[in-house]
């Protein structure tokens, strides 16, 4: 296998896969003539279709992308828009490949399309970052750099925000590189510079090959401190057509783990000793520790390192406002994170749980948790700080194993 011409340099692993979609206008009789050499191109990656649409026999083909917000960046193309409203033909190249290390199937697309646009193409529509491209824009912005230029493949949009004075930064496009795209709302206008920093850093990196771990700190001159990166959406999100992560300070609801199906409510059978009463249970923390609503609506957390009950918030309203400063005191938020980021990640229904619990001398550290079923981890450490509760500070103890309960001599 030959080297990659544009190899990914950030290239550490598998992510998504890799959505390309243009559409070129224009007048197209034969097979337009592609040249390997001249157009820098091996022709369609496999997986991405090529397929011409006639208006006679397509017009909603033809159509699309010349309304709307699309018809705005065709009415700046000029006189080309005419051209583009009247081509007899479009040839739509569209479809998904896998992750690979290298843009190579970008600059075969690239080389593609411009052999296109020198076989009878007027302009290129790309609906994924809401553009059209002349002929010459396409040559002298894509195609002579012979290089991928991730930024000119994505596009970061900026709109005003609800809240006066602020605005909110996003990209759309990065479905191209199989990564998702990048969003920072309610932005102040002393950090609307770091945001479109932040925006071009994150392009580049992401269409290089680079993960990002879910809830990896964003340390970048310009933003606000204690910025996180969470990815959220889905396809189907009109803002992006992507998966995204959206750059902020954690929330409540980003430390509580998936119950699954699991009935958080029959966590509490193995905390009868406590005499809790009846309170609701909300969620569980990615630490296993149990978010509970008492008769009058405040909340609590039942903290299952130490086998404590303590009140967090007057209200359900006020837990979902509490600011991040007080998720590291209330849910262990700092510590949740950073396994996150290593990659000990909880599935539905588990939690990060301590291998040698605290009350038995165990560290509260990520090197000493692992993933484990939220109902094993209730079951077990119940037991423990049940047993040890009234004991003296520093009595020994000796964990017991199912192997040390199971029959024998």
């Amino acid at each position: 296998m030959s080297s990659p011409v544009w190899p990914r340099r950030h290239y550490r692993g598998v992510g998504g896969r890799p959505h390309l979609w243009y559409k070129v206008h224009g007048t197209f009789t034969g097979t337009p003539r592609v040249s390997a050499s001249a157009h820098r191109t091996s022709g369609p990656p496999e997986g991405i279709d090529l397929l011409r649409y006639d208006r006679d026999q397509a017009p909603e083909v033809l159509a699309f992308g010349l309304d709307g917000l699309f018809g705005e960046s065709l009415a700046a193309l000029g006189p080309v828009a005419s051209q583009v409203r009247t081509a007899p033909h479009a040839l739509v190249l569209r479809g998904e490949i896998d992750d690979r290390p290298s843009l190579d199937y970008l600059r075969d697309v690239v080389g593609l399309i411009t052999a296109l646009l020198d076989g009878g193409g007027v302009a290129v529509f790309d609906p994924l970052i809401l553009r059209w491209w002349t002929p010459d824009a396409w040559r002298r912005e894509l195609f002579e750099p012979d290089a991928p230029v991730p930024g000119r493949h994505a596009v970061i949009l900026v709109s005003d925000e609800e809240r006066p004075g602020r605005r909110w930064f996003h990209t759309r496009g990065m479905q191209k590189f199989g990564r998702p795209d990048i969003s920072l709302r309610d932005v102040a206008p002393e950090h609307e510079a770091g945001a479109l920093d932040a925006c071009e850093r994150f392009i580049d990196l992401l269409a290089q090959g680079a993960l990002v771990p879910h809830a990896k700190p964003v340390r970048l001159r310009g933003l606000p401190d204690g910025l996180l990166c969470f990815h959220e959406g889905s396809a189907d999100d009109p803002d992006f057509n992507n998966v995204h992560l959206e750059l902020r300070p954690p929330r409540a609801a980003d430390v509580m783990a998936d119950p699954g199906d699991l009935d958080l409510q029959s966590l509490l059978d193995a905390w009868r000793w406590l005499e809790l009463g009846e309170p609701a249970v909300l969620g569980a923390t990615l630490l296993g520790d149990l978010v509970l609503e008492d008769a009058s609506g405040a909340i609590h957390l039942l903290d299952t390192t130490t086998g404590q009950v303590r009140r967090l918030a007057a209200s359900r309203e006020v837990l979902d406002a509490a600011p991040s400063e007080v998720l590291n005191d209330w849910f262990a938020a700092a510590l949740a994170f950073d396994c996150l980021e290593s990659g000990l990640s909880p599935g539905p229904g588990q939690c990060l749980s301590y291998k040698i619990p605290p009350a038995l001398g165990g560290s509260f550290d990520l090197e000493n948790l692992e993933v484990t079923d939220l109902d094993v981890h209730h079951h077990v450490v119940a037991q423990i700080l049940e047993q040890v509760r009234d004991l003296p500070d520093g009595t020994p103890i000796r964990m017991v194993t199912g192997s040390d309960t199971d029959g024998g001599a």
